[in-house]
């Protein structure tokens, strides 16, 4: 059965959902920009997308066009078009963070027919550590969070606006922790405020699965985006998030003329690297396959809900308060 998918934003994200979105069975079937919008028109020609809506509200409000509704749009929009299309309870599919706070989801967290745009879920990586924490019974978790940003205001007036945390790379990094380990508390946090125009923050916490996390985070430090998973004798790397490799022992090289210091090498096991999958950037084929599954009604759908959008904006809240 075809599913018509009426889609509001067509900016760069946009780009990477309809080619993914039609390769799943979905008909892109009406577009709408932001109200007025001029770009709504060429994005529709590039894409042979039929119904070009010039306000998205009224797009929403004929929902008896569509099947399902894909919201690309501004972050600052995606609440109040939630609220009103939220309960025609027809299957919805929107970017993350969402929001900009997750006080403002709270109006939403019962509805379930929202899902969120959380891609990475969909790393074959990311599937990969959550079995490796699942098949351990003890495990610790370090992560570091380098967000970049070059905008030295907004960095300088951190935490008292927007924690990046919860709005650029950072937030998947808060959703890939809940996902793998259980939902995380923070035990301790410890801040350093406006240290060369970035934030540092250091923190501990517990996932429900027994999983102890280390977190350290300094913003436009010159590092990677990271998660290790150390169980045993083995350790789970992924960095950057899209490379996974699994270490078990290692191999010792002795002092040599040339290096006079013991060398240990961690020996690795295996490497999973996810690549974009049929021309598509990773995780947004698997992403629209399982979207597709939940409007079929499907109940083994691994994408993430909007309580799960809730939970990684407050974890990473929780951080600055």
């Amino acid at each position: 059965m075809t599913k018509n998918v009426a889609v509001i934003g067509c900016g760069n994200i946009a780009h990477f959902h309809i080619p993914a979105m039609r390769d799943a069975g979905f008909n892109i079937f009406s577009i709408a920009g932001s109200l007025n919008s001029k770009n709504a028109a060429k994005f529709a020609k590039k894409y042979d997308i039929d119904k070009v809506y010039n306000n998205p509200l009224d797009l929403i409000n004929n929902s008896s066009e569509w099947d399902a509704l894909l919201i690309l749009s501004p972050v600052e929009t995606v609440v109040d078009y939630l609220k009103l299309a939220a309960p025609f309870g027809k299957p919805i599919l929107t970017e993350k963070p969402v929001a900009l706070k997750d006080n403002n989801l709270k109006a939403l967290i019962n509805y379930k027919n929202i899902r969120v745009a959380y891609n990475r879920r969909f790393y074959s990586g990311v599937a990969f550590a959550k079995k490796f924490v699942e098949d351990h019974s003890n495990s610790l978790i370090k992560v570091t969070i380098p967000e970049q940003r070059k905008d030295p205001e907004h960095n300088a007036n951190f935490p008292s606006r927007l924690p990046l945390m919860s709005y650029e790379n950072s937030v998947h990094m808060f959703d890939i922790l809940n996902y793998i380990s259980g939902k995380v508390e923070w035990n301790y946090v410890s801040t350093i405020k406006d240290v060369n125009k970035y934030l540092a923050t250091v923190a501990l916490g517990k996932g429900i699965k027994g999983v102890t996390i280390q977190l350290d985070s300094c913003f436009n430090a010159p590092d990677n985006f990271s998660i290790n998973i150390i169980a045993g004798n083995e350790r789970l790397e992924m960095r950057p998030i899209e490379v996974t490799s699994l270490y078990s022992g290692m191999e010792v090289n002795e002092p040599t003329q040339e290096m006079p210091i013991r060398l240990y090498t961690p020996m690795l096991q295996n490497k999973i690297i996810d690549m974009p999958e049929q021309g598509h950037k990773p995780g947004f084929l698997g992403q629209a396959q399982d979207f597709m599954n939940f409007c079929l009604g499907r109940k083994d759908c691994t994408g993430a809900d909007i309580m799960d959008a809730y939970s990684a904006l407050k974890l990473a809240h929780s951080l600055v308060k």
